[in-house]
């Protein structure tokens, strides 16, 4: 989960309390959203995450928390590739999270071997910098 912004847009935070001075858009009902107000931010609520990258781009809101997968595919479905090029990222992590997951049937007598096996061969995509062309190959489609 990290923050998207808009390039010409100099943005940086390296705690919560930084984050006040910037217009945020939250989702009604994320955890993100839960978060930021429980730091004590005070979010513009939108119904989804099209309608956020939306107000970001027209300067209603300075940015947006969004998972780097989901915000990539939203921007490039929803608007031109130039206007998708505006877009950007901050490194700095909102709250560390995952959509994707392996799911094994405990019932299966090989599960705690094919886990293993999986996790092992993500690890080396990871360190190989595979696993990050393989996530961005899949943002462009």
């Amino acid at each position: 989960m990290l923050f998207f912004n808009l390039k010409v847009k100099k943005f940086t935070w390296e705690n919560f309390e930084h984050l006040k001075e910037y217009k945020i858009c939250g989702i009604k009902g994320y955890s993100t959203t839960k978060l930021l107000q429980d730091k004590g931010i005070t979010p513009v609520i939108s119904p989804n995450a099209q309608s956020c990258f939306k107000m970001l781009l027209t300067n209603e809101v300075d940015v947006v928390p969004s998972s780097y997968l989901v915000g990539y595919n939203i921007i490039n479905k929803t608007f031109s590739p130039k206007d998708a090029t505006r877009f950007v990222t901050h490194p700095k992590q909102v709250q560390r999270q995952t959509g994707a997951f392996f799911l094994v049937s405990k019932q299966n007598p090989k599960a705690t071997e094919l886990v293993a096996k999986f996790d092992k061969g993500l690890r080396k995509l990871i360190k190989s910098g595979r696993y990050l062309q393989i996530i961005k190959d899949a943002i462009k489609k």
